[in-house]
């Protein structure tokens, strides 16, 4: 159980953004990039990947996106665990995009047929907001990556969650299933701390 107060602040590194930041993008309301780049904190998706995320990929009874065989390095299908607030997200687009939607669950003027390609435009607004890098999605993938290092997530559980480890082969189903267990409880406690983050320093 996190405590209630945010987690204790990191020296920051490149490519990280500080809490400050970190609030000001979990805060930005008004468009699909903003909406993206809090995913992508919620999740350590790369920003290329969420743009091309389609419905289909998402399982969110089970809470999890499946990262198809032909995508992973490995060449086996990968299920990435989805926190509650990382499908909220998910949910409310379906909501607001419902009726003729595409297959894309992001999507910019053509109503989900093709991947969202507004990240130009999005991240001109997110620097004059939040003061960010040109490379907001990268900067958020890696403060979400940080920040489970910073809480204290087991480096095979992070690795596990980012795509990067996966179980042999002969790993048992109990197996199989404990670690499902430690990586959803992981990507909720991350949840959890970006949220206190969130609300302990509110947008101006």
């Amino acid at each position: 159980m996190l405590a209630d107060q945010p987690p204790k602040q990191v020296e920051p590194r490149d490519r990280v953004l500080t809490d400050d930041k970190l609030a000001a993008v979990m805060n930005i309301q008004g468009s699909a990039w903003y909406t993206m780049l809090q995913f992508i904190l919620l999740t350590g998706i790369r920003g290329g990947e969420v743009c091309n995320i389609r419905w289909e990929e998402l399982d969110l009874g089970r809470g999890a996106r499946n990262v198809l065989r032909s995508t992973m390095k490995q060449g086996k299908p990968h299920a990435v665990p989805l926190s509650n607030a990382a499908r909220k997200i998910i949910k409310l687009q379906l909501e607001q995009n419902s009726g003729g939607w595409g297959p894309y669950v992001f999507s910019l003027g053509s109503r989900g047929e093709r991947p969202f390609n507004g990240r130009s435009t999005g991240i001109e607004g997110v620097r004059r907001l939040t003061e960010t890098t040109d490379r907001a999605g990268h900067d958020c993938r890696q403060t979400s990556n940080a920040f489970r290092q910073r809480i204290g997530i087991p480096r095979g559980v992070r690795l596990r969650i980012t795509e990067h480890a996966l179980l042999g082969d002969g790993a048992s189903a109990y197996e199989h299933h404990d670690f499902r267990m430690k990586t959803q409880e992981a990507v909720e406690k991350l949840a959890d701390g970006l949220e206190r983050i969130r609300q302990a320093k509110p947008a101006a």
